[in-house]
């Protein structure tokens, strides 16, 4: 159990090749606990030894067989056939489906129907996705209402002229790359691409920026950014990330220190640029500016149809209560596509790039050269920063 304990303290800390170390070292004690192979195999996931992860996993189902968070994390990687162990295992545990919680049926249709997929049963596949949204429906409903009185009250009033009207003295880092936009719209490919240059850090996900900007004032209006409870920021030891009541220059300097240090754990302490690409600071895109007016934003945009159902098909443990239902979905997206329609003319010139997925992988090699001088511009970044072979 210390070395359990001590695993995921080193992973908060983001040290996973340390984690995984202390993880294999419980097991080689205690081999037959199902949870600590899951734990591993996430892990391993994590840090793109994914052969090693889907062993961890078959490890975990072989003391476990249907536990249905298994088979479904163990899916995501796996190309499912008609006869081999893991299909056999989803139909017994589909068998058994009134011996499980709401919530471990919800992951028990995912799984199925990514089973049904890759054997290409596409309307059972769908029916599985269907069932497994209404179901987290419960779980998680989605206010839609509320997140669209959101967005618009973060554009209200906010045009290029307003952010000259601000005298409040701001952070000048140039450190944060911010890559946004809807979930699954091709922010990974985008921080792969900056974070291959060496002068360049891609910090993954981050759950920081709402909680610098938590109490912000805008127009006289107080925004609250952190009324979510579960969600848990991310963890940057020494840094105070209670914000409420500082100013605008103190919020940019936490959130660039903040970048910083996280940098330099993971060993790259001379990074010019850190990118964080969570997608849901679309949100507060508009806000960048106020505290980080050198920063730069990264809009990655996909067709609808391809990024909903996309969403759709995926199980988001962290949230996402929008992409269960398909009214909902394009509800989202709409609001979304609003809101970010008002920054591409509103925010200050030169802050905002507009990226299409499509245009990226279509033709990944030729469109790298052709435009690496006009993001290199726009971006500021250093060096040919994106893809420079």
């Amino acid at each position: 159990a210390l070395l359990v304990a001590c695993s995921r303290a080193l992973h908060r800390l983001e040290r996973d090749p340390e984690s995984i170390t202390r993880l294999q070292q419980a097991l080689a004690l205690e081999p037959r606990h199902a949870p600590w192979w899951y734990d591993l195999a996430v892990l391993q996931r994590q840090v793109g030894q994914v052969a090693e992860s889907q062993q961890s996993f078959e490890r975990a189902m072989d003391i476990e067989p249907l536990n249905p968070t298994t088979l479904r994390v163990h899916g995501v990687e796996h190309r499912h056939q008609y006869g081999e162990e893991p299909m056999r295992r989803i139909h017994r545990a589909l068998a058994g489906m009134e011996d499980y919680s709401l919530e471990r049926l919800v992951e028990l249709h995912y799984a199925s129907a990514k089973a049904y997929e890759d054997v290409g049963e596409l309307d059972a596949a769908f029916d599985h996705y269907r069932v497994a949204g209404r179901k987290q429906a419960k779980v998680s409903p989605y206010k839609h209402t509320a997140a669209l009185s959101l967005l618009r009250t973060l554009r209200q009033g906010m045009r290029p002229e307003t952010y000259e009207r601000f005298a409040e003295e701001r952070c000048d880092s140039e450190l944060p790359v911010f890559v946004l936009g809807m979930p699954r719209s091709g922010t990974t490919l985008t921080e792969q691409i900056i974070a291959s240059h060496p002068q360049a850090h891609g910090a993954g996900e981050l759950k920081l920026l709402h909680r610098v900007l938590d109490g912000i004032a805008i127009n006289g209006t107080r925004i609250q950014t952190s009324s979510d409870g579960g969600v848990i920021p991310t963890y940057i030891p020494g840094l105070d990330l209670d914000c409420a009541k500082l100013g605008f220059k103190e919020r940019g300097e936490r959130f660039a220190e903040g970048v910083r240090r996280l940098a330099a754990a993971a060993g790259r302490p001379d990074a010019l640029r850190v990118v964080d690409k969570m997608p849901g600071n679309y949100y507060w895109a508009g806000m960048v500016p106020l505290i980080l007016p050198k920063a730069k934003i990264i809009h990655t945009r996909r067709h609808p149809m391809d990024c909903c159902l996309s969403n759709y098909r995926i199980f988001f443990p962290d949230g996402m209560p929008w992409s269960y239902d398909l009214r909902n979905l394009g509800k989202c997206y709409r609001a979304y596509h609003e809101h970010m329609q008002h920054w591409e003319s509103n925010l200050p010139p030169g802050m905002l790039l507009s990226v299409r997925y499509e245009e990226t992988v279509a033709d990944f090699e030729h469109r790298s050269e052709e435009h690496t001088s006009e993001l290199q511009s726009r971006l500021h970044l250093v060096c040919r920063l994106l893809l420079e072979k």
